[in-house]
């Protein structure tokens, strides 16, 4: 009987605890958001790489260089995604642009990239621009951006929503509510 009624308050004990470790695992840190307690896996690339390299040429005359700390190469859907990138866009007379992003995608078929989280591009000429997000259209050679955008040069801030750059260019067009501020 003595074991019996030991076992029976192990069994309770045990069941009391588990239960209060349940409840208080399932509150959830309290600095992260209700809807942020479930996790989902990210695809299976095909490939992943540390401290990659891509480039891309015609003729001969190198078109972009992709440096990245990170790739996932995903084969059957034709597209590379990378994190902490840096892009160089190399433009007619020896002009470069350079982008850099938390992340970015490549369609390895058609060239077209994108680049999200902390946008930031330098031209050659000295002109800065921040955005959340672009787009690369590999045949027009234009990098562009819906969201709104931040661009700094010789001393004047210019802030609108939507951007059209020609890479080859260098020219910039705001597309929508463009504020010019001075220093």
């Amino acid at each position: 009987m003595r074991r019996f009624s030991t076992l029976l308050a192990f069994l309770a004990v045990f069941t009391i605890g588990s239960i209060a470790f349940t409840l208080l695992r399932n509150l959830g840190d309290p600095e992260r958001p209700e809807g942020a307690k479930t996790e989902f896996p990210l695809p299976e690339a095909d490939m992943f790489m540390s401290k990659v390299r891509f480039a891309d040429s015609q003729q001969g005359k190198p078109v972009w260089l992709i440096e990245s700390e990170n790739a996932h190469l995903f084969k059957d859907k034709s597209r590379a995604e990378f994190e902490t990138v840096h892009i160089t866009f190399y433009g007619k007379d020896g002009r470069e642009m350079h982008l850099y992003s938390k992340r970015g995608e490549l369609d390895t078929t058609s060239r077209d990239m994108a680049a999200f989280g902390d946008v930031r591009g330098v031209s050659s000429g000295g002109l800065e621009f921040f955005t959340s997000s672009l787009r690369y259209d590999y045949d027009k050679r234009e990098v562009s951006t819906d969201a709104p955008v931040r661009i700094v040069t010789s001393g004047f801030e210019t802030e609108g929503v939507g951007m059209i750059v020609d890479v080859d260019e260098e020219r910039v067009r705001l597309l929508n509510q463009v504020r010019l501020k001075g220093n």
